[in-house]
């Protein structure tokens, strides 16, 4: 049994690259700054209003880290862009309102360092621009839409990419499952791939893992022609007529930008923030981290018997009731993890056959559920999506095809005939890997033949 020690922070920044993990939020916390009505109560962060004393319509504020990211260098002659990835876990609570009487919304961005709340930027405008026309505006925002404003392309919840404006730049997708009534929970996972210039976006509730409560999209787009050298980054929300909570629980992060190492880092002005470690002169600490240390040692054997009896009593309960659950099954053996049919009938839309990727020589009695590849397919992206590929990541899929074919037909004991290439069958993963499917009309033979 191993014991788990939570950490509420942790934070570095290291050669302009930046990297923390924050999971409780209060008021006067020095790596987050807060702007206009956004606070932090309760160890979380309240975007807007959530007070009962004060209106919550009309409402913008933001968060944002308290040190700027170095996005890109151009110090070689040719801008290299950061790598970067968050994640985040929110919830928007309309407080029981449906569509069309909540909003507005909250947006993930990066905006030129030193970047405040522009005048009259409430309502759909989600603290990001001002309602007249700014052509000086500049930001790269993901927004979490909840309101049909006139200049949305779709009328329901969605997500957004957003260049220099809340109108969407790349097509929008539809927020399959938000909850938004009751406050659900969601995990946003938000990455940037500097080769590819992939900007990729994923949502997942948080408090039910089933696949088809989640949504995906992405975009390719070089950064350096929208941003500076260094951004602000963080959180940026608003109400207008209409109200709702924006809830940030915890936001994690981290950058990567390879300079020169001749290159001395230069960040703007920036106040140094509080040492993450102080060093004490004093050696209380040690003799309480060793009194801490001891006390848990001899718990240690006692928690582990208790924790073995608990399992094993719940264990052997779901087996008589023959509803043994799926983390259970997980945890108490090393095999593949079971779906119950619940599970696997919600994440197939019913089995739905448009979703249905082929089947084998034994029709429809068994399913094989491996990997979920929110990127969906190939064809989706060559003849359905607007958002054209990219050379780059054409030719990684080229590629990874390429290498699946070489260990089916050369690595293998024997050889795998696939004899059903085509665009459908070449699946995504988040990062744009391609993987084969459809094994349907495969056949091995051995090599040579």
């Amino acid at each position: 049994m191993g014991l788990l020690v939570p950490f509420t922070m942790t934070a570095a920044i290291d050669d302009g690259n930046i990297h923390f993990n924050l999971t409780d939020f209060t008021p006067n916390m020095p790596h987050i700054e807060f702007e206009a009505d956004t606070t932090a109560s309760g160890g979380q962060i309240q975007l807007t209003t959530n007070q009962i004393n004060k209106a919550l319509n009309d409402s913008v504020g933001r968060a944002t880290y308290y040190q700027p990211m170095h996005l890109w260098d151009n110090s070689s002659g040719n801008p290299r862009l950061a790598d970067f990835t968050t994640h985040f876990s929110f919830s928007i609570n309309s407080l029981n309102k449906s569509a069309g009487d909540r909003g507005d919304g909250f947006a993930f961005f990066l905006a030129p360092d030193g970047s405040k709340i522009p005048p009259h930027s409430g309502g759909g405008c989600l603290g990001l621009q001002s309602r007249e026309a700014d052509a000086n505006s500049k930001f790269v925002a993901v927004e979490f839409d909840t309101f049909p404003n006139v200049w949305d392309d779709l009328r329901s919840d969605h997500v957004a990419i957003d260049l220099n404006s809340v109108k969407a730049s790349f097509h929008p997708v539809e927020w399959l499952w938000s909850d938004i009534e009751n406050g659900g929970k969601v995990d946003a996972f938000i990455t940037y791939n500097s080769s590819t210039k992939n900007l990729s976006v994923f949502l997942l509730g948080a408090e039910d893992f089933n696949r088809l409560n989640s949504s995906a999209l992405s975009a390719i787009l070089d950064l350096s022609q929208y941003l500076p050298e260094w951004v602000t980054f963080g959180f940026s929300g608003s109400t207008g007529s209409s109200i709702e909570l924006h809830t940030i629980y915890s936001w994690s992060f981290s950058s990567n930008l390879q300079v020169s190492m001749n290159k001395t880092i230069n960040p703007p002005n920036v106040a140094p923030g509080p040492p993450i470690n102080p060093k004490r002169k004093s050696k209380t600490w040690l003799w309480v981290v060793l009194a801490i240390a001891g006390g848990i040692s001899a718990l240690l054997p006692v928690l582990s018997l208790v924790w073995l009896f608990c399992r094993r009593r719940k264990y052997r309960r779901m087996r008589e009731d023959g509803t043994m659950s799926v983390n259970v099954d997980v945890e108490m053996m090393t095999a593949p993890r079971k779906f119950s049919y619940r599970e696997l009938r919600l994440a197939t839309n019913n089995f739905a056959d448009e979703g249905l990727l082929g089947e084998g020589g034994f029709g429809k009695e068994f399913l094989i559920v491996y990997e979920f590849l929110p990127n969906r397919s190939l064809d989706y992206h060559l003849h359905r999506e607007p958002c054209l590929l990219t050379w780059d990541t054409r030719y990684k899929i080229a590629m990874g095809v390429a290498s699946g074919l070489f260990y089916l037909q050369e690595e293998c004991d024997r050889c795998v005939l696939h004899r059903d290439i085509k665009s459908s069958n070449v699946l995504l993963d988040f990062s744009f890997n391609a993987k084969l499917g459809d094994f349907g009309l495969a056949r091995l033979v051995d090599h040579g033949q």
